[in-house]
C-alpha cells in the first residue's frame, strides 16, 4: 500500500527564500471541507499547481507520545491559531495502522522505517520514534490498531500523480 492523500492545492507560500531559490514552502491543501497547512522543502507542489487536484505522499514526525485509542475515529486536525505555541503545520492524526515497516526512500533514508496510518481521507506515513518502536515490539501497536499521533508538522515528501519529482 502507498501513502496517498488527494486534495486541491489552494495556495503555495514561500517561507524561506534566498537569492531567488525557495528552500521551504507552506502548501495549503483542501481535502473535502477541511483546509490543511503542509510543510514542503522540495518542489513537489508549486504555485502553478493552485486549483489542481494532487495525490500527495505525506510524512508526519511524532513529537509527543503516541496514544492508543479505542474509538474508530479517523481524521486530521490542525489546531490553528488558538493562542498556543504551535507551528502552523502542527497536526494531530487519528486513524488505523494499515502497514508497519515501510521504507520511504532507501537510497536517501537508509533503514528508516515508517508506519502507514489510514486517516479516513487517505493514508499518511508516520516516522518511527523510540516510543512507537517499543509499542510495536511489545505488541501494543499492530496492524488494525487505532492510534493518535501528534506531529509538529506534516511534510509533503512526494506525489503519486504526474507532478514534478
Amino acid at each position: 500500500m502507498t501513502a496517498s492523500l488527494t486534495g486541491e492545492v489552494a495556495d503555495v507560500v514561500a517561507d524561506a527564500e534566498y537569492r531567488g531559490q525557495v528552500y521551504e514552502r507552506t502548501v495549503s491543501v483542501s481535502v473535502g471541507s477541511a483546509m490543511y497547512q503542509m510543510y514542503q522543502d522540495g518542489d513537489h507542489v508549486t504555485r502553478d499547481n493552485r486549483g489542481e487536484s494532487v495525490d500527495l505522499v505525506l510524512l508526519a514526525q511524532p513529537i509527543n507520545d503516541v496514544d492508543i485509542i479505542t474509538s474508530e475515529k479517523k481524521g486530521i486536525s490542525q489546531p490553528g491559531d488558538d493562542g498556543a505555541d504551535l507551528s502552523k503545520w502542527h497536526t494531530i492524526l487519528t486513524g488505523e495502522v494499515v502497514e508497519i515497516g515501510l521504507d520511504l526512500e532507501p537510497s536517501q533514508n537508509g533503514e528508516e522505517e515508517h508506519l502507514l496510518l489510514d486517516v479516513g481521507q487517505g493514508t499518511v506515513l508516520i516516522a518511527m520514534n523510540r516510543e512507537l518502536e517499543d509499542l510495536i515490539t511489545d505488541g501494543t501497536v499492530e496492524i488494525g490498531s487505532q492510534i493518535q499521533v501528534i506531529s509538529g508538522r506534516i511534510d509533503i515528501v512526494g506525489r503519486n500523480d504526474d507532478g514534478p519529482v
